[in-house]
């Protein structure tokens, strides 16, 4: 969505041929709401989630509460953990993506990357797919620009200044 934001179009690969029935994540930090709030994703995150700043431990008769933070929640629009199933959440986040024209695309791979000076050229692996049509991004939903046909693409606008 940040990609969309900017401009710039994306490929979001996925090697999972479906997505998530169990979920391996229960809850949301503040933080990460802020950012998808940029996005208009942290309003629908929100209503189906459950905001929560502590649990409570019940133990035989006894209830005890825990807090969830000491500090930080004071400068944030989000002050607690948002519980929502990871499930759900990676549905809201396809929703969005619809709507704003793209998809995940499942069942692909990334196999290889090649950083040139202007270009990057990857390879995917797939069923019934033909490798090297786009990038990778930081996780196995990698996201890129669409390149050609040898997944070669090239950035629109000046080159970011290296890392260092």
């Amino acid at each position: 969505m940040e990609l969309a934001a900017h401009g710039a179009r994306f490929r979001l690969v996925d090697r999972a041929a479906r997505p998530v029935a169990e979920s391996r994540a229960l809850a949301i930090q503040p933080r990460t709401l802020e950012v998808l709030g940029r996005g208009g994703l942290a309003d629908d995150l929100v209503a189906r989630g459950n905001p929560a700043v502590e649990l409570r431990m019940h133990l035989g008769a006894r209830t005890v509460p825990l807090g969830l933070f000491d500090v930080g929640t004071d400068d944030t629009a989000f002050p607690y953990l948002l519980f929502l199933a990871q499930s759900q959440t990676e549905h809201v986040l396809a929703e969005h993506l619809a709507r704003g024209g793209a998809a995940v695309d499942r069942g692909l791979e990334l196999t290889a990357l090649e950083q040139g000076r202007d270009a990057v050229a990857c390879r995917l692996r797939g069923v019934g797919r033909r490798p090297g049509l786009l990038g990778l991004g930081r996780s196995r939903r990698g996201a890129r620009r669409r390149g050609d046909r040898r997944g070669r693409w090239r950035p629109r606008g000046p080159r970011p200044a290296p890392r260092r």
